[in-house]
């Protein structure tokens, strides 16, 4: 995927301004910055919840800039909430089951394909159960499975581990290194360093719209721009 010089405006405000950058098929991407950067903005522009003032998305050679949500999620792109909001009046696997329909016209195709994913991810046990009596961590992975039922190239995950607990968050980011592994493209806006700095082959810093960094974790984490931005004085990568 390619974007190139991106902007995003509500009104005056540039949320999103004249970003560019290429998410490599295959690689793991981590999208960073301080609250109010424009990383949920930016993420909405290419999900195409939001269309770009200006600039273009590309996606295997197709410019895909003004496309709807669905259209894009044809076209193989899924992407996740920061604040989970599953169907809670029908079953786990029945969410999942909603996404499936997509590719899968078949009720019982699309029944045993949602029950893979809910495999996949460690949750069948989870199947009849509602998503309101479940908690947040397998809530997020509930996210997670209804957006791989659309059967996605690429996967943007927004803040999939905010909220968890230590053992929690290790978990999803097996999670997610797992499916990273059977070839999913994958871009994760994410606000604990350690994990990022775990998984991310390229990190892409935001603040106020603008991208002030884009580089592999290690020389991201040193960057001055982005220790006084976003980091703070007292980070030190080697500690995280």
């Amino acid at each position: 995927m390619t974007i190139d010089k991106v902007t995003k405006e509500f009104g005056g405000l540039k949320a999103v301004n004249d970003v560019s950058c290429t998410v490599k098929e295959g690689s793991i991407v981590g999208l960073i910055g301080p609250n109010g950067s424009g990383k949920t903005t930016l993420f909405n522009v290419i999900s195409g919840v939001y269309k770009p003032t200006a600039g273009t998305i590309m996606l295997d050679g197709k410019d895909i800039s003004y496309l709807s949500a669905h259209k894009k999620t044809m076209m193989g792109m899924a992407r996740t909430f920061q604040v989970v909001k599953p169907f809670n009046n029908i079953s786990v696997l029945e969410n999942v089951m909603v996404g499936s329909y997509l590719h899968n016209h078949s009720h019982h195709r699309s029944e045993e394909f949602a029950k893979g994913i809910l495999e996949r991810l460690e949750i069948d046990q989870f199947a009849d159960e509602y998503p309101k009596n479940l908690p947040l961590a397998i809530k997020k992975k509930v996210e997670i499975a209804r957006a791989l039922a659309t059967s996605p190239k690429i996967l943007l995950l927004d803040e999939v581990m905010g909220g968890l607990n230590p053992q929690e968050t290790d978990q999803v980011l097996q999670t997610i290194v797992k499916l990273n592994e059977e070839g999913m493209t994958i871009v994760v806006i994410e606000h604990k360093m350690r994990c990022i700095m775990a998984i991310a082959e390229k990190v892409i810093v935001l603040d106020s719209g603008k991208m002030i960094a884009m580089d592999v974790p290690e020389v991201v984490a040193k960057n001055p721009e982005v220790i006084k931005a976003y980091l703070g004085d007292e980070y030190h990568a080697e500690d995280k």
